[in-house]
């Protein structure tokens, strides 16, 4: 603060200082004006009484003494009363027609450009070096610093001299002010105005000193505010994943001043969801705010306590631990859990498990660092194991597919992946009413490359939504350019669980919509209810947004997971995806049947269109049909397609003739990695 009131004092000063100069020179020519305004007043008003035109305007001849004597005894009592030490009374032809210095009568001077620009009609001041002819042989006038005024004289109607209008310049007047008055009167205006200036600075510098110091405090308390508010989690008090991240790339870097880390141990808590769930959030927060206390208890000065998910805490252990003794300090901080925790009269038990990294492996990365200890945490909950510490055999990617990923940015830059469209058909009319949109990628080394060697790598990782990104914009597209042409179907779209949970997703398919004019109700969003029941909370927000932007919801591959009715109850799902493997099977096998019957009338119950996938038969259609399925996807249909395959599809359909679907599969099949794609691409 103490810089900026001194850098301020100095700028307002700069300032005040600029103004008060500005102030001078403007007051000092304003009395300038101002007095050679009078002054040419005042000869002009003396002089025009006793001056005709003649007298300027004849061939020359002096004035008659008379006359001299009758402008001596009319004009030296108002030049003396106006200040005027000389004045000249010019024609035309550079002859002094008159001037209150008599040695100057009569005579013929060379034109200055001062008397030529006024002979042009400008009226002309300047502060005389007395260096003209007729100022030289002035010798009254040799010792004083004076302002010369030259103002031109016209021929008015009526033959009237003035000094102003559009009339004839005959001649002009050459006035001489002396130029103490004028600075002085010029120097009591300036030091009046500089002084209300120079109080009216000050005045302003300490309301805005003050103002500015308010205006400091308030923004500086907001940003800690909002720095804190930023990093730090509202339910705990305790940092958040951005703190830690930043803490432990500091602390890596060397750069922090405290301990270098030597691991980081992240505790998810077992069941959390049940708890919420069951007695509410405002419960659930009181349980996390209860668990986050216990653990910062256990901290050391050295250890930073974060909370990195719904439920999940990071512990980042300052300094180096023999491995061995690593999981003796995560168990500290697990068994500071085992007593009950109290909510508003209820004891809960509950436990956690623990993932740990140690930062001494070959990873300089905090976000690395974080992901290699989630990977042991998910092994502690698949193994029961409650500790496990982080080694390359728990991941569970092949090199070849973490290899493929560094790939993926590029490829799609390089228009790598393509999609291929499944048709639907009314499972009643076959008229066609829609396609899913399957990505497929044409790797220039590998070749043709189905999802299944690359997906399941990709949208765990945030490269995932660049390649959603990339889909939704290119099945988006593809639609408005078929609606474009008249054709008007449903296009779906899968997501990944991390798409699920990704809060920007509505903005981003809302700009995508918007861009190319297509309405949402022709986009269905398909996710598979394991992934919902996973992450039911914040997935269940996302989905709020879409199903509010207009877009079709849809549930993939029901019967595989572990969705329950309450689930599903409360999710925004408008579609039911029957999945294949209870689809192929339902005329042979009862359960399956009953399974799918069963998905259909529970969807139609809750108001929902029900597609069955994996039709390869006509009898499974004829069955679904008569069982109320909408729609009917599958190789009795056709099989994925590209987009130039599926619209010579779409020509030669006809839902009267069910048998071009085999042509379309034999027929319109472009290349041999297609067809043994197709082979292997599941509906």
């Amino acid at each position: 603060m103490s810089r900026y009131a001194v850098t301020s004092l100095l700028v307002i000063f700069g300032i005040g200082f600029a103004l008060a100069v500005l102030i001078q020179q403007t007051v000092r020519s304003g009395a300038i004006d101002d007095a050679a305004d009078a002054g040419a007043l005042a000869a002009n008003i003396a002089v025009s009484s006793v001056l005709t035109p003649e007298d300027l305007q004849r061939d020359f001849v002096p004035l008659s003494e008379e006359r001299f004597v009758e402008f001596d005894r009319t004009l030296t009592p108002s030049l003396k009363e106006n200040g005027v030490v000389r004045l000249k009374v010019w024609n035309r032809r550079h002859w002094l027609t008159y001037s209150d210095n008599p040695a100057l009568r009569g005579r013929w001077f060379a034109g200055t450009p001062e008397l030529e620009a006024t002979f042009g009609g400008a009226t002309v001041t300047e502060f005389t070096d007395l260096s003209s002819p007729e100022e030289r042989a002035d010798e009254a006038i040799q010792d004083a610093e004076l302002l010369a005024v030259y103002v031109p004289i016209r021929l008015g109607d009526g033959g009237i001299l003035e000094t102003s209008g559009d009339g004839e310049i005959i001649g002009a007047y050459e006035i001489y002010l002396p130029t103490e008055p004028i600075y002085a009167r010029a120097m009591e205006s300036t030091v009046r105005l500089v002084g209300a200036l120079a109080a009216g600075t000050v005045l302003l510098y300490v309301a805005l000193y003050g103002l500015v110091r308010r205006a400091s405090i308030t923004i500086q308390q907001q940003a800690a505010a909002n720095l804190h508010q930023a990093t730090h989690d509202e339910v705990t008090g305790l940092g958040n994943r951005e703190l830690l991240l930043a803490d432990l790339n500091q602390r890596l870097a060397g750069g922090s001043g405290r301990a270098r880390p030597g691991s980081l141990l992240l505790l998810g808590l077992d069941g959390f969801d049940t708890v919420n769930d069951t007695l509410g959030h405002q419960r659930g927060d009181a349980v996390l705010a209860a668990v986050a206390k216990r653990l910062a208890a256990q901290a050391r000065a050295s250890d930073l306590v974060a909370r990195v998910g719904v439920d999940e805490f990071a512990v980042l252990l300052g300094g180096a631990s023999p491995v061995e003794n690593v999981p003796d300090l995560a168990s500290r901080f697990l068994a500071s859990m085992l007593d009950p925790i109290d909510v508003e009269g209820v004891s809960l038990d509950v436990r956690a498990s623990a993932g740990i990294c140690l930062t001494s492996d070959d990873s300089d990365s905090a976000a690395e660092i974080l992901r290699r200890s989630r990977v042991a945490l998910v092994e502690a909950k698949a193994q029961f194991s409650t500790v496990e510490v982080y080694r390359p055999t728990l991941e569970r990617f092949s090199p070849e597919a973490l290899a493929l990923l560094g790939e993926v940015r590029s490829a799609i830059a390089d228009g790598q992946f393509e999609l291929y469209y499944q048709p639907q058909v009314d499972n009643t009319s076959a008229e066609l009413v829609g396609a899913e949109a399957l990505v497929r990628w044409h790797h220039p080394e590998r070749g043709f490359l189905p999802p299944v060697s690359f997906m399941p790598a990709v949208e765990v990782l945030p490269i995932g939504r660049e390649l959603t990104d990339h889909i939704l914009r290119t099945a988006i597209e593809q639609m408005a350019i078929w609606q474009s042409e008249g054709r008007y179907l449903a296009v779906s779209v899968n997501l990944s669980p991390r798409d699920c949970n990704d809060t920007a997703l509505p903005s981003i398919v809302a700009g995508l919509l918007h861009d190319h004019d297509v309405e949402a109700r022709w986009l269905h969003l398909e996710l598979t209810e394991g992934n919902i029941v996973a992450n039911q909370e914040r997935t269940t927000g996302v989905l709020d947004e879409l199903r509010a932007l207009g877009c079709e919801i849809a549930i993939d591959d029901f019967g595989t997971g572990y969705a329950s009715l309450n689930y599903l109850a409360t999710l925004p799902a408008t579609v039911l995806k029957i999945d294949q493997s209870f689809v192929k099977v339902m005329l042979s096998d009862d359960q399956a049947n009953a399974i799918v019957r069963y998905s259909i009338d529970l969807g139609h119950a809750m108001g929902m269109e029900i597609v069955a996938e994996g039709i390869e038969e006509a009898d499974v259609m004829a069955a679904l049909s008569e069982a109320g399925c909408d729609v009917a996807q599958g190789y009795y249909v056709a099989k994925p397609m590209p987009v130039a395959t599926f619209e010579t599809w779409m020509e030669h359909y006809d839902p009267t003739q069910f048998a071009v679907t085999e042509f379309a599969v034999t027929e319109f099949a472009v290349t041999d990695a297609a067809k043994t794609e197709q082979a292997k691409a599941s509906s």
